[in-house]
């Protein structure tokens, strides 16, 4: 339910991916993977304000203006938020089964490439012809993502097991702004992060049915472009986000029907940027740090 009269959501979303597996022998295995989507949505709503502004004349209004923030200010004026996404990629995936020094080990590696881009505009119209208007703001973001992994299972005995592992991120990002505020801008900004990521995972069998297992990992997340890079143009360089996530857990099957798994986290927040609404009149809060346990 809406009090907009004119407030109009539309989704669109198609996707495919492709898997091919390649057999070299029957300890070597390259799996491919390709896949793609663009998803679109376009927003109508209808303006208002929560309290009256006098340089301002409204429509209609909505509730009780003798109370306080009791009513809502139509202002006969929509707003159109429309976006656009497209991502594509492809991911060939080498799996090696082999014994060192009579030590069974399962060692996985590969890469991934991903392109990813955002259409993004802000259409101001009025009720009577909600979905088209004027062209307030109009950008373009586009990012390109290489990364590189590889882990390694060992078999330390046939119930304990050791897997360490490497991913290495790179992301590329841009942001076009070709219009602001009703001006035409065609100003690009690209900037660039490469980061590390180690992680390693324990997993030891009590008895047939039941394992206990543990891990350490580093977390990783690029900022947002939008955030990383101002309406102006100009990269605030920020770090990518981090995190050490701590793990530590049982795994148990009852029966045919029944199994439980219970586990206890602890993670390290570091870094995080923190964008604050346009409606709290901020823009974000990189380098802060927080934790969650659980």
């Amino acid at each position: 339910m809406s009090l907009g009269d004119t407030d109009h959501l539309s989704i669109r979303r198609y996707s495919a991916s492709a898997t091919h597996d390649y057999f070299i022998s029957e300890d070597f295995r390259i799996r491919t993977t390709a896949f793609g989507y663009t998803t679109s949505r376009d927003w109508s709503r209808e303006d208002f304000d929560n309290s009256p502004n006098p340089d301002r004349d409204y429509t209609r209004i909505v509730g009780n203006p003798d109370v306080d923030g009791g009513a809502i200010y139509f202002r006969g004026t929509t707003g159109n938020r429309n976006r656009t996404f497209e991502v594509a990629g492809i991911e060939p995936r080498f799996s090696y089964n082999f014994s060192l020094g009579g030590v069974a080990n399962e060692m996985d590696f590969g890469a991934r490439f991903l392109y990813e881009r955002a259409f993004e505009q802000r259409i101001n119209g009025v009720v009577s012809s909600p979905i088209s208007g004027e062209l307030r703001d109009d950008e373009i973001r586009t990012g390109y993502a290489t990364s590189g992994y590889i882990q390694n299972k060992t078999y330390i005995t046939n119930r304990f097991t050791v897997t360490p592992g490497l991913r290495i991120e790179n992301f590329i990002y841009d942001r076009d702004i070709l219009r602001l505020n009703h001006e035409n801008v065609g100003g690009s900004t690209r900037d660039e992060l490469t980061e590390f990521i180690p992680g390693v995972g324990l997993n030891f069998i009590i008895q047939p049915n039941s394992s206990i297992y543990a891990g350490v990992h580093r977390g990783f997340g690029p900022p947002r472009v939008k955030d990383a890079i101002s309406a102006d143009g100009i990269s605030e360089e920020l770090d990518a986000e981090f995190s050490w996530n701590y793990e530590i857990g049982t795994r148990n099957v009852l029966n045919e029907f029944i199994a439980t798994e219970l586990t206890f986290f602890y993670l390290d927040f570091s870094n995080q940027v923190i964008p604050v609404a346009e409606a709290a009149g901020g823009a974000g809060a990189p380098g802060t740090a927080s934790l969650i346990n659980g």
